[in-house]
């Protein structure tokens, strides 16, 4: 039996992903030009196959992002530059979706999941947090996938609901950190001067702060509503020490790539990803099972699946194109010049920012336009914050807006094992979280603008 043809687009993606890792170690500008000639053919092919409302984000971004670019001193080199940051996010996309495949079919990752849902109503939301936010944080929605799996056998409302709370809010916390979401990726990117190992130190903290507000209003609401007990079935055997030496592997190698050989974090995924997806992959067959049919597989899979990253490609490349023409159009010192007349003062900046940040995000913009627009118009210098501090806000509110949004990917996955509209989930049961949150990052934003040093 023959394998069906794979579609022109799938071989322009891989051509994508070829071409920008090549361009990481070969000064060749022509390559440059040619992965992004290659990618907006990618994108113009997959366009008709996206949502209407997708469709309509990618034009309205693409074309305010061109004619703000226009207006700037070097709109080609804008432009040149957008492009560049699309196909270092595509990378990043194929890297985790090589990852995703094998995450999927893990009896340790499963046996995991199955041991945290028996554990008694107190421990479970440690339990479930704690699997939702460290799986999640190296899979990304593939751990959120697999986590989430298991609110659709519980009967009782009150279960899913606080299962669907846990595991949603505990992923979007660790944007804070992780290298393994767009999040890092974008912050970054846009903000100069500041690596993920400047960052990760205070984004750990965050991101635990953020999981215990979660954790403490998920046992105030277990109090006001009694407690709701799980059927003490016995779970399969499971080695956590196998779970923790998969994830803490995968993370390792990309650390290494990215801080021991300088390699941005896409660009270290680009390489870690395929290869530890690989090596999973076929330890997961045996020893029985021959290596070159299993990795043919593999490599097959890998291939038809990148048509299916023509949401997240279209829109991270038209949030790159307006954010570089953004860049190019308004200037710092413009939005210096107009905060100043506003005589806010820069504490009470930083709160009508995040309030402003939570609400657009919760009326569905996506995280990335919104690290975009802040990024570009409104520098640590403009809040007097430090670098890194800055980079944790901005990090920690595309987490806690994706909480809140009916139209974010995570929140539809959880809310669909849940049995609810993604509305409810997002506005109704994350909503007061979502606001605890966003007070949590406001305070330390404000002590670290306040800090010595």
């Amino acid at each position: 039996m023959t394998s069906p043809r794979l579609s022109a687009s799938v071989w322009l993606g891989a051509g994508v992903f070829l071409l920008t890792m090549a361009g990481q170690f070969v000064t060749f500008a022509p390559l440059t030009w040619l992965a992004s000639a290659l990618l907006v053919l990618y994108a113009v092919i997959e366009f008709p196959a996206t949502p209407r409302i997708s469709k309509l984000i990618t034009c309205v971004l693409v074309g305010a992002g061109l004619i703000l670019a226009a207006f700037g001193a070097r709109p080609l080199a804008a432009l040149q530059e957008g492009m560049a940051r699309a196909e270092m996010f595509f990378v990043l996309f194929v890297a985790v979706m090589c990852l995703r495949m094998p995450a999927d079919r893990s009896p340790a990752l499963r046996a995991a999941q199955e041991a945290a849902i028996r554990q008694p109503a107190g421990r479970r939301d440690v339990f479930l947090a704690l699997s939702a936010h460290g799986i999640g944080s190296v899979l990304n929605l593939a751990g959120l996938t697999l986590v989430a799996s298991i609110i659709a056998g519980q009967e009782d409302g009150r279960v899913r609901r606080r299962l669907a709370q846990d595991i949603s809010q505990a992923f979007t916390a660790a944007a804070c950190w992780t290298p393994f979401f767009s999040a890092m990726t974008m912050v970054l990117a846009t903000v100069p001067g500041v690596g993920w190992a400047d960052v990760a130190p205070l984004g750990l903290v965050q991101s635990a702060a953020l999981m215990m507000a979660s954790l403490a209003l998920g046992r105030a609401a277990r109090r006001r509503g009694g407690v709701v007990t799980v059927p003490a079935v016995r779970p399969a055997p499971v080695s956590g020490w196998r779970v923790i030496g998969i994830l803490a592997s995968l993370f390792a190698v990309v650390i290494l790539l990215s801080e021991g050989a300088s390699l941005s974090i896409p660009i270290a995924l680009g390489f870690a990803g395929p290869a530890c997806g690989l090596v999973w992959w076929l330890a997961q067959r045996g020893r029985t099972t021959k290596a070159r049919p299993a990795a043919a597989e593999f490599g097959r899979l890998v291939l038809e699946g990148i048509p299916g990253l023509r949401g997240e490609a279209l829109l991270f490349l038209a949030a790159s194109v307006f954010g570089s023409g953004l860049a190019a159009a308004v200037s710092p010192a413009a939005a210096k010049a107009a905060l100043a007349a506003l005589d806010l003062g820069p504490d009470a900046t930083i709160i009508v920012l995040l309030t402003a940040m939570l609400a657009l995000g919760a009326a569905g913009v996506h995280g990335v336009i919104l690290v975009v627009v802040v990024g570009q118009m409104l520098p640590p210098e403009v809040l007097q914050l430090p670098v890194p501090a800055y980079a944790v806000l901005l990090l920690a509110m595309w987490g806690i807006a994706t909480a809140a949004s009916p139209a974010a990917p995570s929140i539809l996955y959880v809310a669909r094992p849940a049995g609810v509209e993604p509305w409810v989930l997002a506005w109704r049961w994350n909503g007061p979280y979502a606001v605890v949150a966003t007070a949590l990052v406001a305070a330390m934003a404000v002590t670290a603008r306040h800090l010595p040093g």
